[in-house]
């Protein structure tokens, strides 16, 4: 498989598009814990890394995506959470589908192939680190007008999807990597919507064909009442998302602040399972009135024991303090520590030390130069892309969400420059401004053949959802109309 972004993704776009690609990413920085701690433990040490992308057409943003990445430095585990996902409407109509020619009945949106194509990159990028984490990707699909591009609601060109056909749309775009790691691993695919029933959620999964992985309608969450894991405990905490809302409200108090807490809230101790949790979130104001909203997962199980046994991956105390636990341990003591392989928060398990680890290690002042470096050595590919540490992050990614105006073509092109040349300053930084200022940007141009679609009995669902439409319920399909007796 390719060894870049760029690689892939011409090898997925029609013949002769071409676009522009910029991707920012953030050097690992300490973060809250994901996942709270049973009582009396500490919670562990979590870093929080971020790639965002952003694709330009014609001299105009067309669509960006924003990814967290979550590495648990106890673990080793990672957690991916697709943050933000949006389009501008400016890019033509004409080019926004294909058919391959080698899939002459299958219809495919560039969005969703590029979507696909980083979720894929990205992961890929994790479980190359030695040995294999367990990854775990999630999103919380929610229909809106815009999300990073300020006023294209205002961009009549703009396509919206229904809140069924953007979680629909979402499960296929996510499916291929699935169906990929299904194959090779036993990789597992969720999909929750609250307040639905099966039948219900099932019309929004793709269909598996031949040998294909089915989806799972539920969440990968379990409990452990033997090692007093509860349903607290096994919800992550996401920044913007709903149900963290809702732990917030059970938590009683900043979840940071819980997180160090050796108690559980009696609200907490109320929800006895996981399904109870899902229950009430279904009448929380998110999921409810009228809105149809959808959780995904997708579990890609890493290694259970590492090369070396005897090794474990160090725990940042401190900034600039490390833990080694380097003291020995028994077998009997190994084997208890050991988590079995459907416990959804494992305990320590030794590891070999990879590079992710010694990215948590790292100080503020020499997290992002060493980034850089050790990126470097760990790959020789010519991936173009920056890397800025946490606060510069933001400020470039607030640029684009706060200080930018898509609200028509001519907005929009001005925007989109103003973001791009800003995003470049702000990584170099004023300790960098004797060096030329030089373009990202990386054009990729599409290698795929494409045909013409071939006509396809496909049902109204289908179509709708392969063009990325929201679907209309007609009521009167099916019914036999009788005619009018003459006068």
């Amino acid at each position: 498989m390719p060894s870049t972004f760029q690689d892939r993704l011409s090898q997925c776009l029609p013949i002769d598009l071409e676009v522009t690609v910029y991707e920012l990413a953030s050097s690992p920085a300490k973060c809250a814990p994901l996942f709270l701690p049973p009582p009396p433990e500490s919670p562990h040490p979590t870093t929080r890394e971020a790639r965002f992308l952003a694709i330009e057409h014609d001299s105009v943003l067309i669509f960006a995506m924003e990814v967290w990445i979550y590495k648990d430095s106890t673990t080793g585990d990672v957690t991916m959470f697709v943050s933000k996902v949006d389009s501008s409407g400016y890019f033509p109509q004409k080019l926004s589908s294909f058919t391959p020619k080698t899939e002459p009945a299958t219809k495919k949106s560039v969005f969703r192939t590029i979507a696909s194509a980083f979720l894929d990159y990205v992961i890929d990028g994790q479980l190359e680190v030695v040995p294999k984490p367990c990854v775990t990707l999630a999103l919380f699909a929610r229909s809106q007008t815009q999300y990073l591009f300020s006023n294209s609601a205002a961009n009549s060109s703009k396509h919206v999807l229904s809140d069924r056909a953007l979680i629909a749309w979402w499960c296929q775009t996510v499916n291929p990597t699935f169906q990929r790691y299904a194959k090779s691993s036993s990789a597992k695919a969720y999909l929750l919507v609250p307040g639905s029933d099966r039948l219900e959620v099932q019309k929004l999964l793709p269909k598996a064909t031949g040998d294909e992985a089915n989806w799972i309608h539920g969440h990968p969450f379990e409990l452990d009442q033997a090692r007093d894991i509860t349903v607290r405990e096994v919800i992550p905490h996401f920044t913007d998302d709903p149900k963290s809302r809702f732990m917030e409200e059970l938590n009683g108090e900043d979840v940071e602040k819980s997180a160090k807490s050796a108690k559980r809230t009696q609200k907490w101790n109320a929800i006895t399972t996981v399904d109870q949790f899902w229950e009430l979130m279904s009448y929380r104001q998110e999921c409810s009135a009228g809105r149809c909203v959808g959780f995904l997962w997708v579990t890609i199980p890493g290694d259970e024991v590492a090369e070396n046994e005897g090794e474990v991956i160090p725990t940042v105390v401190q900034e600039g303090k490390v833990d080694s636990n380097d003291e020995e341990r028994s077998p009997s003591q190994e084997q208890q520590t050991t988590p079995e392989k459907t416990s959804p928060r494992p305990k320590l398990v030794s590891r070999k030390r990879s590079m992710s680890n010694v990215n948590s290690l790292l100080s503020p002042r020499k997290k992002s130069r060493t980034f850089v470096s050790i990126l470097s050595r760990r790959s020789s590919d010519a991936h173009d892309f920056l890397i800025v540490d946490d606060k510069r992050y933001k400020r470039a990614f607030e640029s684009l969400l706060l200080h930018s105006d898509f609200g028509n073509l001519e907005k929009a092109r001005k925007s989109s420059r103003k973001w791009i040349d800003g995003a470049h300053a702000m990584a170099h930084g004023p300790e960098n401004d004797g060096e030329e200022t030089q373009h990202w940007g990386i054009k990729v141009k599409g290698k795929l053949e494409v045909g013409a679609p071939a006509s396809t009995h496909s049902s109204p669902t289908e179509k709708a959802l392969a063009e990325d439409k929201p679907q209309v319920n007609m009521l009167g399909a099916g019914l036999i109309r009788k005619k009018k007796k003459p006068a």
